[in-house]
């Protein structure tokens, strides 16, 4: 909030603390905080100065909370968040200092000093975050079943996806610049497959197109959902579904210009691919990390948690042919995996979570169901989509299962050592 309508509070201690606490959980939501983690946050700041009754509602755009002190001043405010991004370093240092804020419990005006000198700065140069957009599109292109020319070819397409995305413009939104980069991925497979008649032309699409699938989005969506968030949780879906139709207009866009014949059927994967993916994994991982802007000192812990992830995807998919028990699994992995070094590291989770399980998203899924829609095979359409919805939920319930089990073994830990120190 803008420092003097800041000012306007500062006579009014109930006024000005919320206004304090909506910064941060503001700072929380723009930058990709889960809407639980920003009500708790809003929560326990204005419990830490003595709050005695705090309602905190949020979801995607919008954050209202009202708080009660114990001489009965009132203060309800509403905040309007009209864009997000995900900004993972910026998370962290939001999530620290709430916890500084928490347990020191600074003046009103030394909080309002802290939050507003806190570094914001791009922890990455433009050109390592464009450069790790294209590492995403080639090695997810390998990861597919591609090969070295598909690959260099994903390669630069990812280059020229990054720089759209990242073009700043007050007339292109999110939906009109997924548009286009979709046309342009499409575009230049089907030309490069005019002059390379044996590239796979479907590897080389969705490996660029990893980076505008929002199969995150649908995992998050349906977590939220099993969360009991329910509106945050129908508004994700409701953005991941027009998202994935914005794809699929570029991609018509394109089909319609180039022609069947230009975007050949899919190629069929090797079965050999096993030692490529878990390479592709961690690389993937450690640059989708990156292009989300976490901190350096987490990059090969999202690198590792991604190869694990995988690895366990795998080996259950081999085992048991059931996509759902496969992501439930592995993303509980990646959970287990994250809440123990976020403890270590006293970071939120959800910065080790979200590199972790990019290799088992189902943006592939989504993508084959896009294209097969625009190629008027809506059986196979369905199919594809029915098999994305049962990676999305078993992502969704096996990160929940393990946060809840690993919660409550924490819990027990924790008030059993707090008894056996007071008995010493």
């Amino acid at each position: 909030m803008e420092k003097k309508v800041r000012e306007i509070y500062k006579d009014d201690f109930t006024e000005y603390l919320l206004c304090l606490a909506l910064d941060v959980g503001e700072g929380m939501l723009k930058n990709g905080g889960e809407v639980s983690r920003v009500e708790d946050t809003i929560e326990r700041i204005c419990r830490a100065y003595g709050a005695v009754h705090v309602e905190v509602f949020t979801i995607i755009s919008m954050i209202n909370a009202a708080v009660r002190m114990p001489d009965g001043s009132y203060s309800s405010q509403l905040r309007r968040v009209k864009q997000t991004t995900t900004n993972l370093n910026t998370l962290e240092k939001l999530n620290a200092l709430s916890r500084r804020i928490c347990r020191e419990v600074p003046t009103l005006d030394e909080f309002d000093s802290m939050l507003h000198e806190l570094e914001r700065k791009q922890p990455y140069p433009a050109y390592v975050h464009v450069l790790s957009s294209a590492a995403v599109a080639l090695s997810f292109c390998l990861f597919f079943g591609g090969g070295l020319i598909d690959s260099i070819i994903a390669f630069v397409i990812g280059v020229i996806v990054s720089l759209i995305l990242n073009y700043p413009s007050a007339r292109l939104n999110s939906m009109a610049k997924t548009v286009i980069s979709s046309f342009v991925s499409a575009t230049l497979a089907g030309l490069a497959y005019m002059v390379l008649p044996n590239i796979n032309v479907d590897s080389i699409i969705i490996g660029a197109i990893m980076l505008l699938v929002p199969g995150l989005m649908f995992g998050t969506s349906m977590r939220d959902l099993l969360l009991g968030d329910l509106l945050a949780g129908t508004l994700k879906i409701l953005q991941t579904i027009i998202q994935t139709l914005m794809i699929g207009f570029g991609y018509m866009l394109s089909y319609a210009l180039i022609g069947e014949s230009l975007i050949p059927e899919v190629i069929t994967e090797a079965d050999d691919l096993f030692i490529v993916q878990l390479v592709a994994s961690f690389v993937s991982s450690v640059t989708f990390a990156i292009i989300l802007k976490t901190n350096r000192r987490h990059l090969l812990n999202g690198g590792v948690c991604g190869l694990l992830t995988y690895a366990a995807y795998f080996g259950v998919l081999t085992l048991t042919s059931s996509l759902f028990w496969a992501a439930f699994i592995s993303s509980a992995v990646a959970a287990l995996f994250s809440e123990v070094n976020a403890r270590m590291a006293k970071v939120p989770s959800i910065i080790l979570l979200i590199a972790g399980i990019i290799p088992i998203v189902p943006g592939g899924y989504l993508y084959r169901a896009v294209r097969d829609i625009v190629r008027g095979v809506p059986s196979s359409a369905l199919s594809h989509l029915g098999s994305a919805g049962a990676v999305a939920l078993g992502i969704a319930g096996g990160a929940m299962a393990l946060t809840i089990v690993y919660g409550i073994v924490s819990d027990y830990i924790r008030k059993k050592a707090n008894k056996t120190n007071k008995c010493k």
